[in-house]
């Protein structure tokens, strides 16, 4: 999941390039982040197996970003693991929480690129033969060998290391700490799902919950407004009228089950992402870029002076576009797949979206759905979005397979039933992923800090002066208790 962006591609990564997607929403600003001095930030490579549960020995280069700026001799090691996004070099800087920790503390700063993302191709392209070497065990195998690889290579024989991640990587930092213990020393997972579900309706019910407690009548508006939208649509003769209305590129396409999910999840998607984010600021190419707000969707849900509910929830879709430069809004579930079905590294780029479905599809779920009637929109069933894991990959991948992969991987990871020790989890109240994640304490180094009126990954990445003082207080009690368990582990190793 998704901080990094991080989980939403299509829903799903509305992040995850902090917690990012692949539509971004985002509000750029011109204000600058002060740099960290670029002599100590550099990009290297690590030989790694592509296969490390086989005798395959084919090898492929995984890209890793460092920061020495503050290390100091005998100092810790802080390995971010990054998830479903290309590993970004403005999560190595200042004033990011996890790198202020590392610079009072005298730490190294290491962000390790999950494999398949970003620059980390073991492969010579994304085909679905390929893809049988993108899952989260063989992401944990990288970090491990890693972790033993880079000792030498960096002389870092006698530090003690300390792991990171948000949303999915934080997912991934929780697992290793628990698998290998003897190689870090503690963990940080931020906003981290550790439950894989199919049918993740709690998703959309957290968002009802949160809009309602901006304002009551928004949910209400936003329920009406998706109700009436979904009645238009079996109405033919009115699709012209909602392609003008929403400023979209086609007429609605909805002849399918998953045609229809899949349009009306993207109107619903400014709400979700609204609720995750809830007016968080992330580094983007070096400035500050604004995500939405809830209060920026009610504000125009509530507002009678703008028409019926359904013209308001096409007012939010127009806000979203004019403030993204979009000329049009488009809702295509046939260009999605179309587009998903690409396999060439050239057609990718540095997108996410293949990937993190592909791991949607075949381990994780969390496809949020409008299973339950505690939430607010309409014609979102688990059945339509899971159309596009045979859509896009083949037959093999569909409800039967999705089910036991869910069922392995907690099997795997023991879901929500945690053992280990020294793992900190945090999690904001607004921020749905918390249903899925660690959010009272299990035991004293399993310690869990719920931060109420906060969003998705907002403890571990970006400070700025708008933070909340609950948000302040949380990452200062996350520094405290780190900086004690380093004070334990090197008093055990002397």
């Amino acid at each position: 999941m998704m901080c990094a962006p991080g989980w939403l591609l299509r829903s799903l990564l509305l992040l995850l390039l902090l917690c990012s997607g692949t539509r971004s929403f985002l509000h750029r600003r011109s204000r600058s982040v002060p740099p960290s001095s670029q002599k100590h930030l550099t990009e290297d490579w690590f030989q790694q197996k592509l296969d490390h549960f086989s005798d395959d020995q084919t090898l492929w280069s995984q890209r890793y970003l460092k920061n020495d700026e503050f290390f100091t001799p005998g100092g810790p090691v802080f390995l971010m693991v990054e998830g479903e996004v290309a590993a970004n070099p403005d999560l190595l800087k200042p004033n990011i929480t996890w790198v202020n920790f590392a610079r009072r503390l005298g730490g190294l700063c290491l962000l390790l690129e999950h494999r398949f993302y970003g620059f980390s191709r073991p492969t010579e392209n994304l085909n679905t033969t390929n893809l049988r070497y993108l899952s989260s065990r063989q992401a944990l195998e990288d970090v491990a060998n890693f972790r033993r690889g880079i000792v030498e290579k960096l002389g870092l024989f006698n530090n003690k290391w300390i792991l990171v991640g948000g949303s999915y990587g934080g997912s991934l930092a929780a697992w290793l700490r628990t698998k290998y213990p003897d190689l870090f020393v503690a963990a940080l997972a931020s906003s981290a799902p550790l439950k894989a579900k199919a049918d993740f309706y709690e998703f959309l019910e957290v968002v009802q919950t949160s809009l309602a407690a901006y304002n009551s009548d928004c949910p209400k508006a936003v329920k009406n407004a998706s109700a009436t939208l979904e009645e238009i649509l079996s109405y033919p003769d009115l699709h012209i009228k909602v392609a003008i209305d929403f400023n979209l590129c086609k007429l609605p396409q909805v002849d399918s089950e998953a045609e229809k999910a899949f349009f009306l999840e993207s109107l619903a998607l400014p709400f979700m992402e609204a609720v995750q984010f809830n007016n968080r600021f992330i580094l983007s190419q070096g400035n500050l870029a604004k995500r939405l707000s809830v209060s920026d969707v009610c504000n125009i849900m509530t507002n009678e002076s703008l028409g019926w509910p359904y013209e308001r929830y096409a007012a939010v879709s127009n806000m979203v576009l004019k403030r993204d430069g979009s000329p049009c809004l488009s809702t295509s579930y046939k260009s999605y797949v179309r587009s998903l079905s690409m396999t060439s590294w050239r057609n990718i780029q540095l997108g996410s979206a293949r990937q993190w479905t592909y791991q949607s599809c075949n381990e994780f779920g969390l496809f949020q759905t409008t299973t339950s009637n505690n939430q607010p929109f309409s014609g979102i069933p688990l059945s339509g979005l899971l159309e596009q894991c045979s859509d896009i990959f083949g037959p093999e991948f569909n409800s039967a397979s999705l089910a036991a992969a869910v069922e392995a991987t907690n099997e795997a990871y023991g879901g929500l039933n945690v053992t280990g020790s020294k793992i900190i989890f945090t999690n904001g109240s607004l921020d749905p992923w918390h249903i899925l994640g660690i959010t009272e304490t299990i035991k004293e180094d399993l310690p869990a800090i719920f931060i109420e009126g906060e969003s998705h990954c907002a403890d571990i990445y970006l400070e700025t002066p708008q933070d909340s003082l609950q948000v302040i207080q949380a990452r200062e009690k996350m520094f405290k208790i780190l900086e004690t368990w380093l004070i334990e582990a090197t008093a055990q190793r002397n």
